[in-house]
Parts: C-alpha cells; structure tokens; sequence
C-alpha cells in the first residue's frame, strides 16, 4: 500500500470500527439485541487492535521509552480528562455504582483485568492497548524480532502466526484463570503489525493476495463456528475454550474487515476523490477514540432516566451527545 492509500482507507476503517462498535452497544442496551440478535457487529475493538498494529510495523523504535511515553500520553490524557468528568457526574446519579476497587482500577488503568465502573465497560481497551505498546516499544521493536515478520514467507508466515498464537496463548492461561486475561487482543496487535512488514512493498503484492484471500475464508468458516457456538449449550472448561474460540474468531474477522476496505478502495480508488472528501475522513477519524471513550455512558440506564419521552428519545439524545461529546474531549486534550 502506498502512504496516500494506507492514511485515508486506515481513516475510513477507523470510522467503520467506531460505528460498529456504537451500534453494538445501542442495540444491546437501549434495543435489547433487536436488530442485532447475533451481536456480528462486535468486532470493532479488534480492529482497532489490528490497525495500532499495522500503523506501527512500519515504524522503527530506537528509544523505547520516549516512544511508549508519548503514546501512553496520547492514550491517557483524554481518558483522564473524561474520567475527571464522568466519575463526579455518576457520583450524583447513581453513588452505589462506584467503590474504591472499580474506581482504583479505572485510575490505574487495570480496568481489563479488574472491576469495572458501570456505564465505562468500554474502557477496557485502555488496559490492552497499553500492554500492545508496552510490547511494540520493548519486545516487537527490536532486531531480531522485526526481521521474524520480513524475512518468514510463504507458507512458514502461517506456521509463524499458528506457533505464535498457540505460544501466546498457552503463555497467558494462568493470567486468564486469575483475571481474565484475552491474549487474542494483543495477538490481534501482532498480526497487523507484521501484516505492514511482511507486505508493506509492493514485490510481495502476490503473496498479500494469498493472505487476504486466506483470512476472508477462515472469517466465513468462523462465521459458521460461531453460529453452532451460540446454539449449544457449553458448560465448565469446553465454556471457557469457547469463549476463547470467538475470541479469535473476532480477531480473524477484523482482519477480514480491513483486507475487504483494501479491496474495495485502492489506491486509485483514492486519486479522482475530491481533498474534502479525504479531509473530512481524516477529521472524522481523529474523534474516533473519544467517541469510543464517551459513547457507553449516554446509552447507559442512569443516563437514559433522566430523558423523558422512551427509547427512542434516549436514542436520539445520545446520538446527539456522543458525537458532541467526542469533540469536546478531543479539544480539551489538545
């Protein structure tokens, strides 16, 4: 993929998995699952994942610290500022919500292995999206395992990626049992960022093929293993490597996701659309992580008593608020 390319297709996906992740919440919390009774659209975190990872293989790291330091900033200083917001506001709606534990964890950033404030379920990600810096800036990075993603090819890039997942995996089972650890969210992180290495140059636009090819396939079979998941009933550890199973599943579809808007638009694809059309993409997606930050608290039951008028009243007020919402975190960060 070219730099003009990558920047505007990586802006729309980054819309898309903000969408699909604001439309899974709705329809579970304001709709009850109506009009999303399978809950497909839950896949927008990964992809979230996925490009972090794709948008940093392509970029070497040679002061570890300052860079995880600067990202950790970009990450923390909204949150903070939406925290020191939101945390007094569902203080006077609803005290019984907060306790020491599930605020400590949110301040500490621990809330993806620890209790959650209700209404900020969401912020999870900030746990994981730290840990898949934390391993970039001090493991990823380095030499020797840079070149595993540019020089393994064919099929050894697959048997790579099988080793890698299953080690990951077997790896993280005692933080899963104690605080339910998901190691398919940072092995998501690892495949877009050697996805950027491995095919980032246009001799290996073959290959890339096979690979896109390969991922829109396994997707449909996941789409299948998930469909006879939810229709049995699993109990004990075949509940929990089920859970683990649509864990990957969701990981392989956010791949899928990105490979299909590749697919779809081009670089060329990009050359004839107007400079207001890029630009309003890429200030669109610039709001996408406060909108991801915000969105769970006006779809939230504390939130929605106070609008009289029913569902739809709360549904029209939040779709008015996140967006709002977004871009005033987004300016108070600046």
């Amino acid at each position: 993929m070219n730099k003009n390319k990558t920047n505007y297709t990586i802006s729309l996906v980054r819309i898309v998995a903000c969408l699909l992740i604001i439309y899974n919440h709705t329809t579970g919390l304001m709709f009850d699952g109506y009009g999303n009774p399978w809950k497909w659209a839950n896949t927008g975190v990964q992809v979230f994942f996925f490009m972090s990872g794709f948008l940093y293989g392509n970029k070497e790291v040679h002061d570890s610290w300052g860079w995880f330091r600067r990202q950790l900033i970009k990450i923390v200083k909204p949150y903070y500022i939406y925290l020191a917001i939101i945390i007094p506001v569902i203080f006077l709606l609803s005290p019984h919500i907060l306790n020491v534990g599930n605020v400590l964890c949110a301040i500490l950033c621990l809330q993806g292995f620890g209790p959650q404030i209700d209404g900020l379920g969401q912020q999870w990600f900030v746990t994981y999206i730290i840990l898949c810096y934390l391993l970039n800036a001090f493991v990823l990075s380095k030499p020797r395992f840079r070149s595993l993603g540019i020089h393994t090819g064919g099929g050894k890039y697959w048997f790579f990626f099988v080793v890698l997942m299953l080690l990951c995996q077997v790896l993280t089972l005692p933080l899963a049992a104690t605080i339910n650890f998901k190691s398919a969210y940072l092995f998501t992180f690892i495949i877009g960022y050697y996805y950027t290495m491995r095919f980032g140059e246009e001799q290996r636009e073959d290959e890339r093929k096979v690979w896109s090819v390969t991922i829109v396939v396994l997707s449909i079979l996941g789409y299948f293993l998930r469909t006879i998941l939810n229709n049995v009933e699993l109990t004990g550890m075949a509940e929990r490597f089920g859970a683990m199973a649509v864990q990957y599943i969701k990981m392989i579809w956010a791949c899928a996701i990105f490979v299909l808007m590749s697919w779809l638009m081009p670089s060329k694809w990009w050359e004839d659309k107007s400079d207001s059309i890029k630009n309003c993409l890429t200030v669109l997606a610039a709001y996408t992580y406060e909108a991801y930050l915000v969105h769970e608290f006006f779809l939230h039951v504390e939130f929605r008593s106070l609008i009289p008028g029913g569902v739809w009243a709360e549904f029209l007020v939040a779709m008015a608020m996140i967006p709002l919402s977004a871009w005033l975190l987004h300016r108070l960060a600046k």
